[in-house]
């Protein structure tokens, strides 16, 4: 909000971490000596700092407002509460189909499930090759999934950092996109290009979904491969 503050850019000059922290600390100083401080300190005769007044005045009036209990209540509204009500009319139509179908096909993938087979799965072999930021690393996998719908069948790349005795690592998902299929067989792809330097862990999951599902934990069946 301009006018209200600052903030630092939020797009990235650098691929290089250490040449991004550097350029960031230089804009921080910069901010502070320029701009910040020369608001503060600058005062008229009767020792009122109107510039920073003005930052302050601006952020009450378009700033706070988006931190209300009113704000709140919206967000609650759009996002949880309509859809719930959505979701429940739509459910009670034509005598619960939709609720009666969910059930018929929860009960054929808990049985189907452990039948789903793991044909191939590759990763970039990060045990030679160094992984560079901004580099391209290709993982691929083929499932056989004997007669189960495709599109009931989601997978996804997990990376997560890796520290130890930390379990506020950041956790990032990519999701595994199905390339071909030949029969029952289906090969998914994902292409990832890192970001951000570090150690991680990776690993590929699959799990159940359906259209009518409100969320994948609603079934929560999933299976690490």
């Amino acid at each position: 909000t301009g006018g209200a503050g600052w903030a630092l850019e939020e797009h990235r000059t650098y691929e290089n971490q250490d040449y991004q922290d550097e350029l960031d600390a230089e804009a921080i100083y910069s901010l502070l000596e320029n701009e910040v401080t020369p608001a503060f300190y600058d005062r008229d005769e009767d020792g009122i700092p109107s510039e920073w007044i003005g930052f302050i005045k601006k952020s009450i009036s378009e700033v706070a407002p988006r931190f209300t209990m009113n704000r709140m209540l919206i967000d609650y509204i759009e996002k949880y509460y309509h859809k719930l009500f959505e979701r429940s009319e739509k459910i009670r139509q034509n005598d619960y189909e939709v609720a009666r179908e969910l059930v018929a096909w929860k009960k054929y993938m808990l049985k189907a499930w452990q039948g789903i087979e793991v044909i191939s799965a590759g990763h970039p072999d990060i045990t030679h090759n160094p992984v560079m930021l901004g580099g391209s690393y290709e993982t691929e996998m083929v499932l056989d999934l004997h007669g189960i719908d495709p599109e009931h069948v989601g997978a996804e790349l997990v990376i997560r950092g890796f520290e130890r005795n930390n379990n506020d690592n950041p956790t990032y998902t990519q999701e595994l996109l199905p390339v071909d299929k030949d029969g029952s067989r289906i090969r998914y792809k994902t292409v990832v290009s890192p970001v951000r330097a570090g150690s991680f862990d990776y690993g590929i999951r699959i799990y159940a979904r359906h259209p009518h599902l409100p969320h994948r934990q609603d079934f929560p069946l999933m299976r690490w491969v």
